[in-house]
C-alpha cells in the first residue's frame, strides 16, 4: 500500500523574538513532514543565517566564511538543510545577521533586515536593497510549499 504526502503549503508568520524588537520569519510544518533549507551566499561582507526551532533552541548555523576566517560555532557555509521529522508540528526561525566586514572578532554582529517573497527569505546587509546578500529558500521534502507573508 502506497501512501502519499500532502503537500500543505507553509505559513511564515512574524513575531518578536524574546527579548528583541525583531521579528524574524517563521514556517512551520504539519506533523509528518519535514522542511528543506536551502541556503546561498552573494556578500563580501560576513553574513549568517541561524536556523531555530520557534523556542528558540538553535539546529543549525550557516555563516558565508565558514572555514575562511569565521568562529568555530558555525556548522557549514551556503548549503542545504533537512529538519528531522516529527509527529508533532514544528516551527522554525529563520534568523539573519551581518557585520560590517570580513571576520573580525572586533566587529559587532547587526541583524540583517529581510524581505519574504513566496518560498525565498532574502537578507540585506548594507544599504542597496536588493536582499540577495543571503538566501534562504524554504520547501517540503518532496514537494514545494508557498511561504506568505
Amino acid at each position: 500500500m502506497r501512501t502519499a504526502l500532502i503537500c500543505v503549503s507553509a505559513a511564515v508568520t512574524w513575531f518578536a523574538t524574546a527579548g528583541s524588537a525583531w521579528a524574524w520569519p517563521s514556517v512551520c510544518a504539519p506533523p509528518g513532514a519535514q522542511l528543506v533549507f536551502d541556503v546561498a551566499f552573494s556578500a563580501l561582507h560576513e553574513n549568517a543565517v541561524i536556523i531555530r526551532q520557534q523556542r528558540g533552541r538553535t539546529l543549525r548555523r550557516f555563516n558565508n566564511y565558514f572555514g575562511r576566517g569565521a568562529g568555530r560555532e558555525w556548522h557549514q557555509g551556503a548549503g542545504t538543510w533537512t529538519s528531522p521529522r516529527s509527529d508533532r508540528r514544528q516551527c522554525y526561525e529563520i534568523v539573519g545577521r551581518n557585520k560590517k566586514g570580513r571576520p573580525s572578532a572586533r566587529l559587532p554582529w547587526t541583524p540583517s533586515r529581510h524581505r519574504v517573497r513566496r518560498n525565498i527569505v532574502g537578507f540585506e546587509d548594507a544599504g542597496d536593497n536588493d536582499f540577495n546578500d543571503v538566501r534562504v529558500s524554504v520547501r517540503f521534502a518532496g514537494c514545494c510549499p508557498t511561504i506568505r507573508p
